[in-house]
Formats: structure tokens, C-alpha cells, sequence
């Protein structure tokens, strides 16, 4: 979201779950519902992430467009160096121990997985965010807002008119 500060704006983050945090969805009509053509936002937690636009969010492209891929591979490099085996069991870990018992070993191996494929992740999702439009209306939560054309479309877009 964005807040006016005088002649300057602030961005602020508004964290969201993007996959619905170890989601897992059993039986015939929740399948179909999170079928990535019906619910696109719906994402189960997997090893592998099935469909990886749903997880593009406008704040992404409101933010990120133009971001140079080596930045998204260098903080992908970053990540899995902080996600050792033993950071992601101690993490898991902090779980209740009843929650942890049911699938908390499950859940350290999908993590280990998508570790493994994090620069490929980023490099996909970098091209999807080039791929979408720039924005037409506000991020959630800065509506009321009166925004230049060119701000409304990205924060990082020449107020001037260039981009």
C-alpha cells in the first residue's frame, strides 16, 4: 500500500499468503475448486509450485517490473543459503507438537524441494511480472489516494511521463 508524506510517497508491504501456507487439500470438490483454472489464488503446498502466475500478486508487478533477473537469481543464491536442512527442521520445529506430528516431517521435505528450485522459481517469476501489464488502478489499500497516471502504474515509473 501507499501513504502520502507530504511531497513523497511511502510504500508499505502488506504481507499476504501466497500459497496458503502448507496447504493441503484432500477430497473431490476441494480438488476442483483449487484447480488452478477455477481458483487461480489457491495454491496447495507441494513439492513443486503448480502454477506459479496464481502466485503473482499486482503488488508484485506494482513493484518489481523492470527488476533486472540477476537481482532475483543473487537473492534466490541468498535464500537457499539460508535455508539449511537444519534452519528449516528447528523452524518447523517452533509447530505445536501435535501439528508437527502430523506432517511436519512432509512439510521439511516439500521445503527442502522447493529450496532446491528456488532460482528457477525466481527466473519464472520475474518473467511472468515482465509479461503482465503495467497497473491501471491503485494497490489494495491505497484507494483513496490521488495518484500521477505514471505512479498508479509502478512505484519505481517516471512521474515525469517517460515510462
Amino acid at each position: 500500500m501507499l501513504q502520502n508524506s507530504g511531497n513523497k510517497y511511502k510504500a508499505i508491504p502488506l504481507p499476504g499468503d501466497r500459497d496458503n501456507a502448507f496447504f493441503k487439500l484432500e477430497g473431490v470438490i476441494p480438488t476442483i475448486i483449487s484447480n488452478k483454472n477455477v481458483e487461480p489464488l489457491v495454491r496447495p503446498f507441494e513439492e513443486e509450485i503448480d502454477y506459479l502466475p496464481g502466485l503473482v500478486y499486482p503488488m508484485d508487478v506494482y513493484f518489481l517490473k523492470g527488476t533486472p533477473e540477476e537481482v532475483y537469481i543473487s537473492e534466490a543464491k541468498i535464500l537457499q543459503e539460508k535455508l539449511s536442512n537444519t534452519n528449516i527442521i528447528a523452524a518447523l520445529k517452533t509447530l505445536p507438537k501435535e501439528l508437527y506430528k502430523l506432517n511436519g516431517e512432509e512439510i521439511v521435505e516439500k521445503i527442502k524441494q522447493r529450496r532446491e528450485d528456488l532460482v528457477d522459481y525466481a527466473i519464472s517469476f520475474r518473467s511472468i511480472i515482465e509479461e503482465r501489464d503495467f497497473l491501471s488502478k491503485p494497490l489494495k489499500g491505497s484507494e483513496d489516494l490521488e495518484l500521477n497516471p505514471n505512479l498508479l502504474k509502478c512505484f519505481e515509473c517516471d512521474i515525469s511521463g517517460s515510462n
